[in-house]
């Protein structure tokens, strides 16, 4: 060790004052010199030659009407957040029912003889409370809904009661072990 340095363990508080100091003014002076020497010039690799083409344009100034005449309101009514439950009403129910009389009455016999088989075999369970939700206006459910009515019914009255009737059997062969 020379005559005048002091080991690293053996330095004072003003010591480590200095040599914090120092550093501070190393930095300081990077800090200067960078930004001096990015403002004066661009290296030859850095600089972007831009073409026509690669211009932005700014965004048009907005167009504002001279007069707004009144519109009707075709836009959808906004929905509320929370959705009250409503009673279904009479003005709710359909006018003619969805199913004729006959295949009604031939599908509520098979499922009349579903509901005394399971009943046999198990006790009734508590049936879920059903609400209809309905916010006011006409949305393209209801569109839809009065569209294929008809097309619904007619099938429906095809289709239905041979439906039903192969559902239960099965169901009833299920429930009492039979094939």
């Amino acid at each position: 060790m020379e005559p005048g340095s002091k080991a690293p363990g053996d330095g004072t508080e003003g010591d480590m004052d200095d040599i914090l100091a120092s550093i501070r003014r190393i930095l300081h002076s990077d800090e200067a010199e960078a930004s001096a020497s990015d403002a004066a010039e661009l290296p030859a690799e850095e600089v972007i030659d831009l073409h026509r083409s690669m211009r932005v344009d700014p965004e048009p100034a907005p167009v504002h009407p001279a007069a707004a005449e009144p519109v009707a309101d075709l836009h959808q009514p906004q929905i509320a957040e929370t959705v009250l439950p409503q009673a279904a009403g009479p003005s709710d129910l359909p006018a003619e029912p969805l199913l004729r009389e006959g295949p009604a009455s031939e599908s509520a016999a098979s499922l009349a003889t579903l509901r005394a088989a399971l009943a046999a075999q198990h006790p009734p369970a508590a049936e879920p409370s059903a609400s209809v939700y309905r916010s006011g206006g006409l949305t393209i459910e209801d569109v839809v809904r009065d569209e294929v009515r008809e097309l619904l019914r007619t099938w429906l009255d095809v289709h239905l009661p041979p439906m039903v009737e192969r559902m239960v059997r099965a169901e009833i062969a299920r429930i009492s072990g039979t094939s």
